[in-house]
């Protein structure tokens, strides 16, 4: 690069995020972008952050990621998944192709407490699923996807 990219952590994500050595990952494409992956130590709660390389483009953070740090969320090491408060998005860090999968409605989700919620989420190339939490009980929802 020729010039230098800096950023705080703690400014980009508008709160202090303690980090733990066996919850950060990074992945690199060649001198496009890094999706740097991690989750806080206290909250457990996930996040992802998308950096071009290329100043022109723009640096996305995700403070509800779906990480695999988590043991009760499986995601392939070529895909990155977050959610929000009705739909969980896919993405493939390699080609950029993106899936998503709604929830029937929405639910209020505190994300430092993502598991009175989301019970737990097994994604893949080929299907999301999440095992979401109402009154008490769980509520799979699927769908096939293609990635």
């Amino acid at each position: 690069m020729l010039n230098d990219r800096q950023m705080h952590m703690g400014t980009l994500l508008g709160n202090l995020v303690r980090l733990h050595e066996d919850a950060v990952n990074c992945f690199i494409k060649d001198t496009s972008y890094a999706w740097v992956s991690f989750n806080d130590c206290i909250t457990g709660r996930g996040y992802m952050m998308f950096l071009p390389f290329n100043k022109g483009e723009t640096v996305r953070k995700m403070s509800s990621a779906i990480n695999s740090f988590d043991k009760k969320f499986v995601v392939p090491d070529n895909l990155r998944a977050y959610c929000d408060y009705s739909t969980i998005y896919v993405e493939d860090i390699h080609t950029g192709a993106k899936e998503q999968m709604t929830f029937k409605e929405e639910y209020d989700i505190d994300f430092n407490n993502i598991h009175e919620t989301v019970d737990s989420v097994n994604i893949s190339n080929s299907r999301i699923f999440v095992q979401l939490i109402k009154n008490g009980d769980k509520v799979p929802l699927e769908k096939s996807i293609s990635l």
